[in-house]
């Protein structure tokens, strides 16, 4: 039994006690029966707005921890059913996809309409309609897989920055961040930055969304990656080795992926296994052999090949 459903029971029969005790007239027990069904029913209704909030901070873990392990958000058209095919042990995999406390499925939108740098996650709530920020939807608004682009006011509501630059500095009082809005949205070239002044990330943005070239550095200037967008819709992503060597590139058509990750040494021949995938085999005394698949020392599959 869900520990929900206990928790109900026991209100139920503190309410139920309540009431035996009372020694008054039938009236006032039907006023109390009342009162307390009333707050049996708020109860409830806070504990489904707790649960899917719950799941929603869950699958969020998961889709940040894809993003870090693949370096792209699951693709719109797949959604929260690509982390159930995640390798098993992984941050990124979930076991199943429930439904919110109401019945209906979890909306995940890439890129999304209020989180225009990243994506939209959120329940339809109680009325089962899409209100945006006006009724009683349960979302992800004013969250980012980036920090930088959390726009929430003190008490955790989703809130447009004001137009102009904003800058955020470092404890050193170096410069940590700097983003131009307009009509409450990111336009033009943002910038993010290490402590020591070298530059960490350099963005182009259009009406809220990244458009264009965005870069990562590796703290000497260096770009490690780079990303390729039109209006928040993900095109390319190319990494490279700190020598400046392509490591790995991987096309997108309208943020769906279009071909498999390709990796590269450092001398531009293709490593055909992949970064960090390495094989391995057992050999069993009837003179099979099954071959073991590890993705960065974890085991991702295995199978008999003799």
């Amino acid at each position: 039994m869900k520990k929900e459903n206990v928790f109900l029971l026991i209100l139920i029969f503190l309410a139920s006690l309540t009431i035996g005790c009372k020694s008054d007239s039938s009236t006032q027990n039907t006023a109390q029966i009342k009162k307390h069904a009333a707050k049996i029913k708020d109860v409830q209704a806070n504990i489904k707005e707790i649960t899917a909030k719950s799941s929603i901070d869950k699958y969020s873990r998961a889709i940040f921890s894809f993003k870090n392990a693949n370096y792209f958000l699951p693709p719109p058209n797949k959604g929260l059913s690509v982390l159930l095919s995640e390798p098993p042990g992984s941050e990124s995999r979930i076991n199943n996809i429930e439904m919110d406390p109401w019945g209906n499925p979890y909306i995940y939108k890439n890129p999304g309409v209020f989180n225009k740098t990243d994506y939209d996650l959120y329940s339809l709530g109680p009325n089962g309609k899409y209100d945006g920020l006006s009724g009683d939807d349960i979302h992800n608004y004013g969250d980012s897989t980036e920090p930088w682009f959390k726009f929430k006011d003190q008490n955790g509501h989703f809130q447009k920055p004001k137009d102009g630059t904003i800058k955020r500095s470092h404890y050193n009082d170096a410069l940590n961040s700097i983003f131009q809005f307009y009509k409450g949205e990111l336009v033009g070239t943002g910038q993010v930055r290490f402590k020591s002044g070298a530059m960490k990330a350099q963005y182009e943005f259009k009406d809220g969304f990244k458009n264009g070239i965005i870069k990562y550095y590796g703290g000497k200037d260096q770009v490690i990656r780079e990303e390729t967008y039109n209006r928040g819709k993900l095109g390319k992503i190319s990494r490279f080795y700190p020598s400046g060597e392509l490591k790995s590139k991987q096309s997108f058509v309208n943020g769906f992926p279009n071909s498999k990750r390709i990796d590269y040494f450092t001398d531009g021949t293709v490593n055909l296994l992949g970064e960090g995938i390495s094989k391995g085999e057992i050999r069993h005394k009837d003179g099979s052999v099954t071959e073991i698949t590890y993705k960065n020392g974890k085991e991702i599959s295995r199978k008999k090949v003799k």
